[in-house]
C-alpha cells in the first residue's frame, strides 16, 4: 500500500477540505480551527497527504517568486509573495507600512518587496 492509496475515493472530501488546509498552511485560521485542522489532519490521511504537497508546492512556487527580479513579477506575483513575507513575520513596520490596504500602487508593493528581500538575504 502506498501513501497515495490513501487519496483513493477521497477526491472530493480533499478538494472539500483545500481551502481550510491551505488557510492552516498560511496561518489564517483561529486556534479553534488550527485545533480543529490538526485534529481531522490526525485522523484522515488523505488529508495529511494532501497538507503535505500542499506545503511542498506552496514553498517551491514561493521559493521560485523569490529568486525572480521583482521587475519579472506580474502583479498578482507581488501581492502573492508580499502576503508570504508577512506571514512569515517578516516585518513592513520597520518600512513605515503598518497598514497594507494604504499600498495602492504595485510600485509601492514592489519597492516594499525589494526591501523585505533585501532584509532576508541580509539574516
Amino acid at each position: 500500500m502506498t501513501e497515495y492509496d490513501e487519496l483513493f475515493g477521497q477526491e472530493d472530501h480533499v478538494e472539500e477540505m483545500a481551502g481550510q488546509l491551505l488557510a492552516y498552511l498560511r496561518g489564517r485560521l483561529s486556534s479553534a480551527e488550527k485545533q480543529a485542522i490538526e485534529h481531522h489532519v490526525d485522523d484522515c490521511g488523505a488529508c495529511r497527504l494532501a497538507l503535505v504537497h500542499l506545503e511542498k508546492a506552496e514553498q517551491a512556487v514561493l521559493g521560485e517568486l523569490l529568486i525572480r527580479d521583482v521587475n519579472e513579477l506580474s502583479d498578482l506575483e507581488i501581492d502573492e509573495l508580499l502576503s508570504h513575507l508577512l506571514e512569515q513575520g517578516v516585518s513592513a513596520g520597520a518600512f513605515g507600512v503598518t497598514d497594507l490596504e494604504r499600498l495602492d500602487s504595485v510600485e509601492m508593493k514592489r519597492q516594499l518587496v525589494r526591501r523585505l528581500k533585501a532584509r532576508l538575504e541580509n539574516k
